[in-house]
């Protein structure tokens, strides 16, 4: 993994917010409910914040609606910065992502600072993994490794999982057997280091993304290893939970019940 390059970019204070369309105002409502569910004082001040962009469209609409409209989130004396991530899987594919996304902090997000790493890559010789060693488990330890160079001096990072992403959690861990010991699903405030790991979205389904990125007309980058059904999530998304929709229609939306603590 490399250190973080910084590119900075000059800034430009928004001195009042835009106000969101239907879309958008109705996720920024979820996104601060999620936020204060999990125990964070609103607005953030006097703190760096991270907020990880890979350039798809979850992350690409948690940026969006932190940066454009966040002013119930981020305070004026909150330090402010996107980190990009490249896994070294797709190298060209890689190189486009990260211009959409620094693109975006110079035009879109009023200059925000912009931070790269370059993670090791699975295919490396460096980051051969293990048979026993998925390419999503090794891609995650790099990723919170990444993390904690931020997370180490205190700062909150972002991240854009969302409620797809919740289900999607808590379906593998019951089919695993797992359940008693992970039935919180994914946490939405997530202490490390001297800092945390935040999921502001995890209350908003990815459909609600998708229309709120096309409210706001915003570009995003589409990861091609998503529709590859040979990765464990893909299969769930692509051809498991299309079969238990039709037979338990809305079973996501009561499966996702069950993210919260529940009592013994």
């Amino acid at each position: 993994m490399t250190k973080p390059h910084h590119f900075s970019c000059k800034t430009t204070q928004l001195k009042s917010y835009p106000k969101p369309g239907p879309v958008g105002g109705g996720l920024l409502r979820k996104l601060v409910r999620q936020l204060k569910d999990s125990g964070v004082e609103l607005p953030i001040e006097a703190r760096e914040v991270v907020i990880a962009v890979s350039g798809g469209l979850d992350s690409m609409a948690l940026a969006e609606a932190l940066l454009v409209y966040g002013r119930r989130v981020l305070g004026e004396s909150a330090q402010v910065r996107v980190l990009h991530l490249d896994h070294g899987w797709r190298t060209h594919e890689a190189e486009h992502e990260r211009n959409r996304v620094e693109a975006a902090c110079r035009e879109r997000w009023g200059g925000v600072p912009f931070d790269f790493v370059r993670l090791r890559s699975p295919r490396s010789e460096e980051g051969r993994v293990g048979e026993r060693v998925s390419w999503e488990a090794f891609s995650r330890k790099e990723r919170l490794d990444a993390f904690d160079l931020y997370l180490k001096r205190g700062a909150w990072v972002l991240t854009g999982h969302h409620a797809d992403d919740q289900v999607e959690t808590l379906f593998w861990r019951f089919m695993r057997g797992e359940w008693e010991t992970h039935r919180e699903g994914v946490l939405g405030f997530f202490p490390r280091e001297q800092g945390a790991v935040i999921r502001p979205l995890l209350g908003v389904w990815k459909e609600e993304l998708f229309a709120f990125a096309k409210e706001q007309g915003l570009v995003w980058s589409e990861d091609q290893t998503n529709q590859d059904t040979e990765r464990m999530r893909a299969a769930l998304r692509l051809n498991v939970f299309p079969q238990l929709g039709k037979i338990f229609p809305g079973f996501q939306k009561r499966l996702l019940r069950y993210a919260k603590p529940q009592p013994d």
